[in-house]
């Protein structure tokens, strides 16, 4: 009994150190869905002074900021690889995901760009199967349509009008789905670093272009809006890669149901915005069935080691 002690009357650090790693990746979610909801609630409030475009090439200068640590580390042997063409796949993929969901969080609703963001998974694995040849069984399809279901649930005509917007949010999708392809394929033979290096490198002379034609300085507020999106998105992205270290994908993505309640939330709150309940429990479909789809991809991928891709915390 006396070991117990010390580790029942020890400082917060210390108790969340003693947790079980499933435990900590599980609050690492959680952290990581509060600064991604946060993330896309400035960024709706930026994007009525600055454009999206501007936005997205701030987040991408921040991303590219962050790898200066590794840069320090490594110099520039953490860009050396011999499958450039992937990372310039991966790079259009990025740049296509990254701007359809900044675009629709700033025309739609909050909560209805993160239930459709959660159909990714399911075109990844579709992907994987039409591209790498990936085996597919029975219960994976099953998962599969129940998680499309779940899509026209959410997309169902008389509850979302088929605008710009929506358009650009299942876009956005496709494009974070072909990321998660091509890390997929990088993963065997690149470092992560690398991978992440060339995720935030190659997208930044294009997003730089783009923003261009319609440049207007930000006003100071705008400035404050912008730095604290790209630092939040920075922690958000660090805090999901020690989240998916920590535990299997299938006991921790559950919690992203997390992003959209707070999401919804702060849209009904700042925004006046609804999102019905079929749309809810849409999005729940959809999560559910990707969860069940990580799973699965666990035990087929993984038996016999611990159960984790060397890639997921690239993965969102």
């Amino acid at each position: 009994m006396t070991p117990a002690g010390p580790a029942s009357g020890g400082g917060g650090a210390g108790g969340f150190a003693g947790l079980d790693p499933t435990a900590r990746g599980m609050a690492y979610m959680l952290a990581s869905c509060v600064a991604f909801a946060l993330v896309w609630t400035l960024i709706r409030i930026a994007g009525e002074t600055v454009s999206a475009f501007m936005i997205m090439f701030a987040r991408t200068a921040f991303g590219c900021l962050s790898l200066a640590p590794d840069l320090r580390a490594r110099g520039l042997a953490m860009l050396r690889t011999r499958r450039l063409p992937i990372h310039l796949i991966r790079g259009v993929t990025s740049v296509v995901g990254t701007f359809g969901i900044f675009y629709a969080v700033t025309v739609t609703p909050l909560g209805l760009v993160v239930a459709i963001s959660y159909a990714a998974p399911l075109f990844t694995t579709m992907g994987a199967v039409l591209l790498f040849g990936e085996r597919i069984h029975a219960r994976r399809v099953a998962a599969l349509i129940v998680g499309f279901a779940g899509m026209v649930l959410v997309l169902r005509p008389d509850a979302v009008d088929f605008d710009l917007g929506v358009a650009a949010a299942i876009a956005g999708t496709l494009g974070i789905a072909g990321s998660m392809l091509t890390i997929k394929a990088l993963a065997p033979t690149d470092r992560s670093d690398t991978i992440v290096a060339y995720a935030f490198l190659l997208p930044l002379p294009v997003t730089f272009a783009a923003a261009l034609p319609g440049w207007m300085w930000p006003e100071p507020v705008d400035w404050v809006l912008l730095i604290a999106i790209g630092l939040l998105a920075s922690v958000g992205q660090r805090l999901l890669a020690m989240a998916f270290a920590q535990a299997d994908a299938g006991a921790i993505l559950p919690i992203d149901f997390v992003r959209l309640v707070l999401a919804t939330a702060f849209g009904a709150w700042l925004f006046d915005e609804r999102v019905d309940w079929l749309t809810g429990a849409g999005a729940l479909i959809i999560l559910a069935s990707t969860v069940y789809l990580a799973r699965r991809e666990a035990i087929a991928g993984h038996a016999g080691a611990t159960g984790r891709s060397d890639a997921r915390p690239e993965r969102r």
